[in-house]
């Protein structure tokens, strides 16, 4: 009887399976911690905006109407910075309800944007980014 030195069809699917296993799980990781990443470039360019928005009140004692005008006549930021992973959508910013810098002055306002891991709580306001509710806001004192 002649040996044989190949390897037998089950040895072939298990080994096969145990690399599929390894891929999926691989890939799975790969793709969490991208979104983490996305995440903390968003919270970053929230802070830098909030950071532009109290340099523009420190020079007018009031908070813009719209984040264009932290990057018009005084720069305050060179651009608003886009989302990382879909760079038509913006971050959201809302002033405080009814102020119009003629008669009411802007004093608070809510920075809003998507997280791809939504943190818990979510935003203690409700306000509308482009696609869905903002699950992340900051406003002049934090996170809300």
């Amino acid at each position: 009887m002649r040996k044989s030195r190949g390897f037998t069809l089950l040895e072939l699917i298990i080994v096969l399976g145990l690399i599929s296993s390894m891929l999926l799980l691989g890939a799975t990781v790969y793709s969490h911690s991208q979104k983490k990443s996305r995440d903390a470039k968003r919270k970053g360019d929230l802070n830098n905006i909030r950071s532009a928005l109290e340099l523009y009140r420190s020079n007018n004692s009031f908070y813009p109407l719209n984040l264009t005008d932290l990057t018009t006549g005084t720069i305050y930021l060179k651009s608003i910075p886009p989302d990382p992973f879909e760079p038509r959508q913006s971050y959201k910013y809302v002033p405080k309800s009814g102020c119009n810098n003629a008669t009411v002055l802007c004093n608070d306002y809510t920075l809003g944007t998507i997280l791809e891991i939504a943190p818990n709580p979510v935003c203690a306001v409700t306000i509308t980014c482009p696609t869905n509710a903002c699950n992340f806001c900051l406003n002049p004192y934090g996170e809300k």
